[in-house]
């Protein structure tokens, strides 16, 4: 019951941001309103700022069913992102997030890029196979299923034109010339939709979704966007950030004098009631808890267990040169080697692993360790 552009211009011939001076977020062409679908049609999570307008429709009934709840940040009155961090976060949960943006840019050869009205086809592509990859091995590494995966196809056939016209922007953390973070967004006049975001896992010490929020919510302020929406969903991160739940809905549109349709209106109406009832109660997460416990681990993915010991003159002990953590047979040392950087607050480019026999070693400007590895 998925619903193209094409499909909902037949029946709407705009959406409105109703506390922005009525301002549309989309208009429908021209040449719209034709009602050649005869069906049922549903246009899903609605946030309640939305108001649709329809097209005369004097055949045709129309229904909302509230669902669950989404999060948005609220931009109005905001001059810059400090000053949304100052009023909604503690001192404390403030000063965690931007130590571990400085311990990344002080860390590493860090710069943010949005590609947002030109980007290279065969570039965009790229980062799309690597978001792609990034976010199956968080998953992987979860023992979850991404759900963002199933509309991947239409994501990956739309974003390149979408991102010519500024209808969706990429943004890009990149460590020199590699990508550790990608973010897709969507862009509807003043409505920013931040929408996939995903980041090599092995900065995750560095909190890197809260990075990046922090820097699309920035550009968002600075660009006159006066919602910042992360959708519906009960995800930690979004109770952090928004300020403002509200109530999504789906329309429902069709014949007046068809019984068949009304039927499965019905039908679909009380599934969309009894998903949010069991989404309320938290009764998926109790759902895949079970699954996983029935169905055991699955997943590949081995985490790595490890200590650090400390090293007084690592001039002392042998060493065959450095080893590149980019190299498939050294990946493994990479979490190590960036979890050292954050807690010793050592730079990259002064930092390496070095190996000596069986024994791994890390050595920066101020400190030396020896890698224990536990299981690997």
């Amino acid at each position: 019951m998925a619903v193209n552009p094409g499909l909902v211009a037949d029946f709407c011939d705009r959406v409105i941001l109703t506390g922005d001076m009525n301002c549309p977020v989309w208009e429908a062409p021209k040449d719209s309103g034709n009602h050649k679908n005869q069906g049922l049609i549903c246009f899903k999570n609605v946030p309640d700022y939305l108001r649709v307008g329809y097209l005369k429709t004097e055949d045709w009934q129309i229904h909302s069913i509230p669902t669950v709840n989404g999060y948005t940040i609220d931009l109005h009155h905001l001059s810059d992102v400090h000053q949304y961090m100052g009023k909604h976060f503690s001192k404390k949960a403030r000063g965690t997030i931007l130590r571990g943006m400085k311990r990344l840019e002080d860390s590493f050869s860090i710069r943010y890029k949005r590609y947002y009205g030109a980007i290279d086809k065969r570039l965009c592509h790229d980062l799309l196979v690597l978001l792609k990859e990034m976010i199956l091995t968080r998953f992987e590494e979860r023992n979850e299923t991404s759900h963002t995966l199933k509309d991947w196809e239409a994501i990956r056939a739309t974003l390149y034109s979408l991102i010519l016209d500024k209808k969706a922007s990429l943004f890009v953390i990149y460590q020199q010339d590699s990508p550790v973070s990608i973010s897709v967004a969507y862009h509807f006049n003043t409505l920013f939709f931040y929408y996939i975001t995903a980041f090599d896992i092995s900065y995750s010490k560095y909190s890197m979704g809260n990075i990046m929020l922090y820097k699309q919510l920035e550009w968002s302020i600075s660009n006159d966007y006066h919602f910042f929406e992360m959708g519906w969903g009960d995800l930690d991160y979004k109770r952090r950030w928004s300020n403002s739940v509200h109530p999504v809905k789906n329309y429902y549109i069709f014949p007046k004098h068809s019984v068949g349709t009304y039927f499965r209106f019905i039908f679909e109406r009380n599934k969309s009631l009894l998903f949010t009832y069991l989404i309320n109660r938290k009764v998926n997460i109790l759902y895949r808890r079970i699954k996983n416990s029935i169905q055991g681990n699955k997943s590949s993915f081995v985490p790595i267990k490890y200590q650090l010991t400390d090293v007084d003159n690592l001039n002392e002990v042998e060493i065959s040169g450095k080893i590149d953590t980019e190299l498939p047979e050294y990946a493994h040392l990479k979490t190590i080697l960036n979890e050292f950087l954050y807690f010793a607050q050592e730079s990259y480019e002064n930092s390496r692993i070095v190996k000596s026999g069986n024994d791994f070693y890390i050595k920066g400007v101020n400190s030396c360790k020896k890698i224990i590895l536990e299981q690997f």
